[in-house]
């Protein structure tokens, strides 16, 4: 068997005394966070748990196509990507937990595709992906099948003093079929009693389906009081999804459990898959479990318009023919101007989640929707005398960026926990944002989302804010925004420069996605 290969990532320097030379040097600190990490290439016929043991924390290991028969388990940050279209399967060596998750942030798993055993006698209480104590868990691309259990698994702890409790879960293009128990199951009490909220859990995209498997989506176990909550602790967003069992009993046809405090919701564009599939309505869901009506955005009564009123113009009055006198003038009757019809008052519809439920999932939508970062805040239009990279928090948050997509209103999210800034108007082709309030942000690098409410378009700023001084009289708005840390890091005055002459802001219609494993 081969020893996996580690790859280093290139850095390249040029003469200072050139523009570019110079560029990257100021462009310098996001360079070196946009750099990935130690890359470990798995062959075909390698051990992926012997790549894992040597790989340091933070690798990428990348499978070859083809299939690996072995059971892993990953105690360290780590993301694994098969092969593209799963192309990449790990097949069950025959324990209770193929891919076990322990006590762990910051794991990836991409691309491949999770098998259990080939015999029935080896799948009794197997499960394909299982994390205890898990958080910041990103399943993208994901299938699971034929496991005698569940074929994801997400509990909060992995013993009562773990101290990584699960939480930040994007699930993105996941499926997970004919499976004995639940396609994925989140357990807010642990087999240890202890008993926490799993929070943060995002189902991204329209393409994660959990179908014939005994339960398809569970939450919780029988009399738990904690819950497991989506973005800003509200209800856990199943969105567009594919959910059926073929025997189902009629009053749940599509297999969603709620058995703690948990609240769900499916989209109405939602799926039943059943022998005709149709779309879910609230009959085929158990209690915990509603459907999403549909936002309506309501037509404007017009206003009559009124008709201008015409006075007859008087006769002169005829001139005596003995003694002739001046013809008096006629006296002229002012026109009657139509009165303008007043234009509606248009108010923005009610924020919608943030589209990205954390740090992570930001930089991984940055990442997946090639959204340029550096160009986008290069095209915004801050008051005068205000340095993006010098904000003060303590001046409110001013700034115009340009939007060409067809949204009467912008959601602006502040990272890296999202914080909704408000809800602002287009104005001219521009997202105008006025009056924020940013004192709350610590000192340091920080992102701002737009986010259309009608089009669901997104673009993302890079900004850095100082320590809060007074703001003197007279002083323009200063532009601030929040945080996230990562591959969207500032280095904008080095971005600026690389990117002179780009014509286009990149504007990208939302995808978002979160998931675990206990």
């Amino acid at each position: 068997m081969t020893s996996p290969v580690i790859r280093r990532p290139l850095r390249a320097y040029a003469p200072a005394a050139a523009l570019g030379a110079a560029a990257l040097l100021l462009a310098a600190p996001l360079t070196a966070q946009a750099l990935p990490a130690d890359t470990i290439t798995v062959a075909a016929g390698d051990s992926i748990q012997a790549a894992l043991n040597a790989a340091p924390a933070g690798a990428t290991l990348q499978l070859a196509a083809g299939t690996f028969r072995e059971d892993l388990r990953i105690s360290k940050p780590v993301t694994i990507e098969g092969a593209a279209s799963r192309g990449t399967e790990i097949r069950s060596a025959g324990s209770s937990k193929t891919i076990d998750l322990t006590n762990v942030s910051d794991v990836a798993l991409k691309h491949l595709a999770i098998t259990g055993a080939d015999s029935d006698a080896a799948r009794p209480n197997a499960t394909g992906i299982d994390a205890n104590g898990a958080r910041g868990l990103t399943l993208e691309d994901i299938g699971v099948r034929e496991f005698g259990k569940n074929g994801i698994a997400i509990t909060n702890r992995y013993t009562p003093t773990s101290p990584v409790i699960s939480g930040d879960i994007t699930i993105s293009n996941v499926q997970a079929q004919h499976n004995g128990w639940a396609g994925i199951a989140f357990y807010t009490k642990s087999s240890q009693n202890t008993t926490d909220n799993i929070d943060n859990v995002s189902f991204v995209g329209a393409a994660n389906a959990f179908t014939d498997n005994a339960y398809n989506v569970q939450f919780g176990d029988t009399g738990n009081t904690a819950k497991v909550t989506g973005a800003q602790g509200g209800p856990v967003a199943l969105g567009t999804i594919t959910v059926g069992t073929a025997p189902a009993p009629v009053s749940d046809k599509a297999g969603i459990l709620v058995l703690d405090t948990s609240a769900v919701t499916v989209s109405a564009d939602a799926t039943l898959a059943l022998t005709q599939p149709r779309a879910i309505v609230a009959a085929d869901l158990l209690p915990g479990v509603t459907v999403e009506a549909p936002v309506t955005t309501p037509e404007p009564t017009p206003t009559p318009t009124v008709e201008p009123t015409v006075e007859p113009t008087p006769e002169p009055t005829p001139t005596p023919t003995v003694e002739p006198t001046p013809t008096p003038t006629p006296t002229p009757t002012p026109s009657t101007q139509p009165s303008q019809t007043p234009k509606p008052t248009e108010t923005p519809a009610a924020p919608a989640p943030a589209p990205a439920g954390n740090t992570n999932a930001l930089l991984n939508l940055v990442k997946d929707l090639g959204l340029n970062v550096a160009a986008t805040t290069a095209s915004v239009q801050a008051a005068p005398g205000v340095d993006l990279t010098k904000l003060n928090p303590a001046a409110p948050f001013t700034a115009t960026l340009p939007w060409s997509a067809n949204d009467a209103f912008v959601d602006v999210y502040a990272y890296s926990t999202p914080t909704l800034l408000g809800s602002f108007p287009v104005v001219d082709g521009a997202v105008v944002v006025a009056g924020a309030d940013l004192s709350k942000l610590p000192a340091g690098e920080h992102h701002i989302v737009f986010q259309g409410q009608t089009s669901k378009t997104v673009a993302v700023i890079a900004v850095a804010v100082t320590a809060a001084h007074p703001v003197a009289a007279g002083t323009p708005a200063a532009l601030a925004s929040t945080g996230a840390d990562g591959v969207l890091g500032l280095g904008v005055a080095g971005g600026i420069l690389l990117l002179i002459g780009a014509a286009a802001l990149g504007l990208v219609r939302r995808r978002r996605s979160q998931a675990d494993a206990a």
